[in-house]
């Protein structure tokens, strides 16, 4: 199945140092789009117990978590980026020859989200006083970095070993204009709210 590789030798001759990215790559390519929305959950369920912790001691209402920028208009831009990913990927099944990596543009849309999550984390933690949920929030945002990082690694091995750079570079710009441009805004926008 492997289709090109840029070096002498192929993935199967490499096989034995990258199964793990093998791996990882199965598991991605079926469920890679549920890792930003798992991440944010987790953002939410931790929000959720500030606020509450937070009313109890102050006269803030728990219920206005449902009302915060950073959990809802990430969610719905989320939610866009998917669609478009999908469409992307329809339109794409639907050529007979390969004009991208549909791999490459899934990872790009993933760790758009992923790294929307970090600066979300970062900026939340800055106001948050309560020791435990700092720590929650410092151990998710480290967990997301590390996920961010596989995802980038895991994306190297499928660009070099089974697609052309063609197909590459075109994933790579769809992926950096449609998903990484909107949430630069973002990101823009949610630290200057703080």
């Amino acid at each position: 199945m492997l289709q090109y590789s840029q070096e002498e030798g192929s993935a199967a001759k490499k096989g034995t140092r990258l199964i793990f990215m093998r791996r990882f790559d199965h598991v991605f390519a079926r469920i890679g789009a549920l890792f930003v929305g798992i991440v944010w959950m987790i953002r939410l369920v931790i929000k959720s117990l500030i606020h509450i912790r937070t009313s109890a001691f102050s006269n803030l209402s728990p219920t206005r978590i449902i009302h915060e920028e950073h959990v809802w208009i990430p969610a719905a831009l989320y939610g866009l980026q998917g669609f478009i990913r999908a469409w992307f990927y329809r339109l794409h099944s639907t050529l007979e020859e390969h004009i991208m990596s549909d791999h490459v543009v899934l990872a790009s849309c993933v760790v758009a989200g992923l790294m929307c999550e970090i600066v979300i984390v970062l900026v939340s933690r800055a106001v948050i006083k309560h020791t435990r949920l700092t720590m929650a929030l410092k151990l998710l945002a480290a967990i997301t970095i590390m996920v961010s990082v596989l995802l980038c690694i895991e994306v190297y091995y499928t660009a070099k070993y089974h697609h052309t750079p063609k197909e590459t570079l075109v994933a790579a710009l769809l992926g950096f204009l449609c998903f990484q441009v909107p949430m630069m805004g973002l990101f823009k926008s949610f630290t200057m709210l703080g």
